[in-house]
């Protein structure tokens, strides 16, 4: 009879299935192989955790705040957003007519103003003349006499030196004007200017007016005479501005003059009106109110103006 066959080792039951009768857990040469172990908590003792902060699952996730707004780049269309002074190389031409009603007193002016640069800028003011009784008896328009020339330089993002000369041309006569506008803005609507203009200095005759032509008329009329003349005047202004739309922005304005520097006759302003932009270089604007509150019944008037940038 044959031989029975020899039965496998006991080690060796789960061996047979392993290709190349490599055993599993084992390395080629026969010895067992050492599996990794995980890598210990980072605090074991748990001295990290902080019981009075717990973890909320359940709440909603962090506000994230927005990115700031960028503004367009250019001259802005808001008011409140405008600098001192205009951009390098442009341009703004402008018309403002002031009238009273009682009695009819109109004047109006041409302004010019150009960026040298971005922080310098050259303005010219022509007073066209107004509509008046000019003491013939008739009310007709009378051509202006005035002109004044003048530079601003932007010092800070919010202050600026302004200093401009202006002139009557028949009878010759010349002033000094000097101001340190400055402009602050808050919460993206507001703005707060002060000291447009701070003193009126005569250089010579009389202190002429670059959109009062009446007003220099009389002054004039007092040359050759004993009639006391001002010296200039001393004034303290100020606006705030109220940006409602984009394109439409409300404006006040504030000033107290100390006329001829003198304690004794101080003259009040008080205006206040809006600006609505037609386009981004197109301004109109209107302001109701008194040059003086002291003479609130002859001064009190509308003021009409508009200007375009290129």
């Amino acid at each position: 009879m044959p031989a029975a066959a020899a039965k496998p080792a006991a080690g060796a039951a789960g061996a047979a299935a392993a290709p190349g009768g490599a055993v599993p857990g084992a390395d080629p040469s026969g010895q067992p192989v050492q599996m990794p172990q995980d890598a210990p908590p980072k605090d074991m003792e748990g001295t990290d955790e902080n019981p009075d902060a717990p973890v909320d699952f359940d709440a909603p996730p962090p506000l994230v705040a927005a990115p700031p707004k960028r503004r367009p780049q250019g001259y802005p269309m808001e008011e409140v957003f405008r600098p001192l002074t205009l951009l390098r190389f442009q341009t703004e031409v402008g018309l403002d007519s002031r009238t009273t009603f009682s009695p009819f007193i109109n004047g109006s002016a041409l302004r010019v103003r150009f960026g040298v640069t971005s922080k310098v800028q050259v303005s010219l003011v022509y007073n066209v003349g107004g509509i008046y009784d000019d003491g013939r008896g008739s009310t007709t328009f009378n051509t202006g006499k005035a002109v004044g020339l003048g530079a601003t330089v932007q010092i800070r993002p919010w202050i600026a030196a302004a200093v401009s000369v202006p002139m009557y041309l028949e009878p010759f006569a010349a002033s000094l004007t000097v101001g340190a506008p400055m402009k602050f803005q808050f919460a993206e609507r507001f703005a707060l200017v002060l000291a447009e203009d701070i003193l009126d200095v005569r250089l010579d005759t009389f202190v002429p007016s670059l959109i009062n032509e009446a007003a220099n008329e009389v002054q004039a009329g007092r040359v050759g005479t004993n009639t006391t003349r001002n010296k200039g005047n001393l004034r303290f202004s100020s606006a705030g501005i109220y940006q409602h739309k984009p394109n439409l922005a409300f404006i006040g304005r504030i000033a107290i003059s100390f006329i001829d520097f003198k304690s004794i006759d101080i003259g009040y302003l008080l205006k206040a009106g809006a600006q609505y932009s037609v386009r981004k270089n197109i301004d109109v604007s209107a302001l109701l109110g008194f040059d003086d509150l002291e003479e609130a019944s002859e001064t009190f008037g509308l003021t009409l103006g508009a200007q375009i940038r290129i």
